[in-house]
């Protein structure tokens, strides 16, 4: 069975079926995580090692693709907001701790 043959009924379902089955699927690792968060006692330095991890995938994210499309076409102060918005950021996280 070759991998052409597998793709295209999928391929052929409509757009929000698609959509839909991809949410399911990106759905459940929160699912997953939720009950093994549940059923399980950790450690809060591995909580904090994950929760580590977790933030600089997200600033890889962000430095990756949302800046980049960010600086596109704008104004040359934008990276100028860009900082103070970052500052502006942890100064309300460590206030509200």
């Amino acid at each position: 069975m070759n991998e052409q043959t597998v793709m295209v009924p999928l391929a052929e379902l409509p757009g929000w079926l698609q959509a839909a089955g991809w949410g399911a699927l990106s759905a459940s690792g929160l699912l997953i995580g939720a009950a093994g968060g549940y059923y399980t006692s950790l450690q809060h330095t591995t909580i904090a090692r994950v929760m580590t991890f977790a933030a600089g995938a997200i600033l890889a994210l962000v430095s990756e693709t949302m800046i980049p499309e960010a600086f596109h076409g704008s104004p040359q102060f934008n990276g100028l907001l860009l900082v103070v918005g970052f500052v502006a950021l942890l100064i309300l996280l460590v206030l509200g701790h």
